[in-house]
């Protein structure tokens, strides 16, 4: 069985929708098995940027099937914050 997709991934912001960061590349990620798969994962590392401002944003992370070219997309929500203290985990 072979997996063949595509990753995307772009930062906006959430103040205006506006693309902040991302260079519109797809970045491919699969594999071959010889067993059926039930599900795949991608991982992709990134850095955020450092003119990346206080305030809150939406990583959009999109998938595209490469035989099929069906693809889907999720919204990730995340802020950025000037003291450390006023996170989640800071709490």
């Amino acid at each position: 069985y072979v997996t063949e997709l595509a990753q995307q991934l772009t930062i906006y912001s959430d103040r205006d929708g506006i693309p902040v960061w991302g260079d519109g590349q797809w970045q491919a990620a699969g594999g071959m098995t010889k067993n059926k798969r039930k599900d795949f994962f991608t991982v992709q590392v990134i850095t955020l940027p450092k003119a990346l401002s206080v305030g809150k944003y939406q990583l959009k992370v999109r998938l595209r099937d490469e035989k099929s070219g069906a693809e889907t997309e999720k919204a990730i929500e995340f802020e950025m914050v000037a003291d450390p203290k006023m996170t989640a985990a800071g709490k």
